[in-house]
């Protein structure tokens, strides 16, 4: 069979016609007298008679069955799995921040957070600085010379934001992809205005990215969060 011929009943056809005869014909001669010719006997069978046409068996009627409805998954509780995605990413993770404004990118980060402690590399209007961010101070890298900031840099920790939001609510569930909304006051994340909303992507309860607008409509920023690409401890450049 060809792949994905479609069966055919058999077809019967009218039957088969079946013809036979038999003719049997005699000529003799008595004593050479062509009287004595006999006629010749002709035996005819009768006609055969035609089959009737064999009906088909009835094929039995093929019934699909309905498809089951679709499962429902029950929506989990938003502000419990924020602060579980949260939780699993306090020993450390890896992240990349991309800010535009106008449509336009004006800031680049990428960097690890390993505890209270972060190494980040930020590029703007083509200028590219490290940073490391420790507890008892700061410093400032550039072609490999560091410096120490008189001020400790504000908490750079890009999630520690996020622990604190004012609402929660589950925009989307399912087993590949929960989507939280979270309403925050945009001083938070240093931003002015009164509340800004965050728009969050989890797999399970694995924060994968953030992403909020400005209230003013002219600033967007994206992070996206991932496992450590460096689990090296981080510490000041002075004790390397």
């Amino acid at each position: 069979e060809r792949p994905g011929a479609t069966a055919r009943l058999p077809r019967w056809g009218a039957g088969l016609l079946l013809v036979s005869g038999l003719v049997l014909g005699a000529c003799s001669s008595d004593d050479g007298n062509p009287s004595a010719n006999s006629a010749a006997a002709i035996t005819t069978l009768p006609p055969p008679t035609t089959p009737a046409p064999t009906a088909a068996a009835p094929t039995a009627a093929v019934t699909t069955p309905a498809p089951p409805p679709p499962s429902t998954i029950a929506l989990p509780d938003g502000p419990t799995v924020l602060q579980q995605s949260l939780d699993a990413l306090a020993p450390g993770y890896h992240f990349v921040i991309n800010a535009t404004v106008n449509g336009a990118v004006a800031l680049s980060t990428e960097g690890d957070q390993i505890g209270l402690a972060s190494r980040q590399r930020v590029t703007s209007q083509g200028v590219t600085v490290d940073y490391i961010v420790l507890p008892e101070g700061t410093w400032k890298g550039e072609n490999g010379v560091w410096e120490e900031l008189e001020e400790p840099a504000p908490a750079v920790d890009p999630l520690a934001p996020l622990r604190t939001p004012t609402a929660v609510t589950v925009a989307g569930h399912s087993p590949e992809l929960t989507t939280l909304v979270a309403t925050y006051p945009a001083a938070a994340f240093g931003v002015p205005g009164d509340a800004i909303s965050v728009t969050m992507e989890l797999t399970g309860t694995a924060l994968r990215s953030f992403t909020y607008t400005t209230p003013d409509g002219t600033g967007v920023s994206r992070t996206d969060i991932g496992p450590l690409t460096d689990a090296t401890p981080i510490t000041s450049p002075a004790s390397v």
